[in-house]
């Protein structure tokens, strides 16, 4: 599909309808003639400039992949993890054991009443050492 053709059916589109519309083609400084082509079928061509240079393309070389790639989705996800978690550690500890202690202190709450008020009828060591083991993290 050419500019001339993409130019020409929008027009087609767009003029049946009450719009007031203005086709824009923005050059980046490309080799062809779609500027021109642009520009005589009607619209209007805005030149790409960056911090006032005209941008220019610079076609890259590729070169096909040699062999298979070297990354492992569980080994490399799990590095990945552990790395994030050393940093975390590091420089903010309260991020991760905070919620932590608070998650084995509720735990040790609830045993605590489960197996005062319905069960045993009394404390056990377990629920001591759950709730000094949420103090200690």
């Amino acid at each position: 599909m050419t500019i001339a053709k993409v130019i020409n059916d929008v027009k087609k589109i767009i003029s049946g309808t009450a719009y007031d519309y203005e086709i824009l083609t923005v050059d980046d400084n490309s080799t062809d003639a779609t500027a021109r082509i642009a520009e005589s079928c009607g619209a209007r061509v805005i030149q790409r400039v960056v911090n006032g240079y005209a941008v220019k393309y610079i076609p890259t070389q590729y070169y096909k992949r040699i062999e298979d790639s070297k990354f492992h989705l569980v080994k490399d996800t799990y590095n990945y993890l552990q790395t994030v978690f050393i940093i975390i550690v590091c420089f903010n500890p309260l991020k991760i054991f905070l919620p932590l202690s608070l998650l084995v202190f509720i735990f040790g709450v609830i045993k605590t009443i489960c197996d005062r008020y319905f069960f045993i009828h009394r404390m056990q060591v377990s629920d001591i050492v759950i709730l000094l083991v949420s103090v200690i993290i």
